[in-house]
């Protein structure tokens, strides 16, 4: 697996969301973090020293969502810290996740990350979806997809030939 370390959860209701302190155990470990909550209006200011990748929105509606994913490289291994993201909403909870990547080699083998697609099901009796590789997608490339439910506390399992990270 290409995952060092991962964990993630929940987030109280209000501007701050945070990651747990997770543990990396060798240098130069890619740390990606993803923030969600369901206002679509939301805009999201990254943890501090990560890069933004993307800041999408599901558009008006029903149900509503909005995410954000960053990186930034840990040099050396230990502890990473809490990671926080701001979200412009105060008034939702989230979700909060944060991925190590190991590095190849003694080198980075992500260099970054990029958004190649989005897709959004919704609806209030929606049970599942499929999720499409992107047409864009090597055979070496590593896929993230940062999945949000707002289906007060229904759970969801990880699409076939995928590994679920929570």
């Amino acid at each position: 697996t290409p995952i060092n370390v991962e964990g993630g959860g929940f987030t109280q209701v209000g501007a701050s969301h945070s990651t747990p302190n997770l543990t990396t155990t060798v240098n130069n470990v890619l740390l990606v973090t993803c923030f969600g909550n369901n206002p679509s209006t939301n805009t999201w200011t990254p943890p501090t020293s990560f890069t933004e990748r993307f800041d999408v929105n599901s558009g008006s509606g029903t149900y509503e969502s909005s995410a954000t994913c960053a990186e930034s490289l840990q040099a050396t291994a230990g502890a990473t810290g809490i990671k926080t993201a701001s979200s412009s909403d105060i008034t939702s909870s989230g979700v909060a996740t944060l991925i190590g990547l190991w590095p190849s080699g003694g080198t980075q083998s992500v260099t970054q990350i990029t958004l190649v697609g989005q897709s959004l099901q919704n609806g209030a009796t929606a049970t599942a979806f499929t999720l499409q590789n992107p047409a864009s997608a090597r055979a070496d490339d590593l896929l993230l997809a940062f999945i949000e439910n707002d289906s007060n506390g229904a759970e969801l399992g990880a699409p076939a030939g995928w590994t679920l990270v929570r």
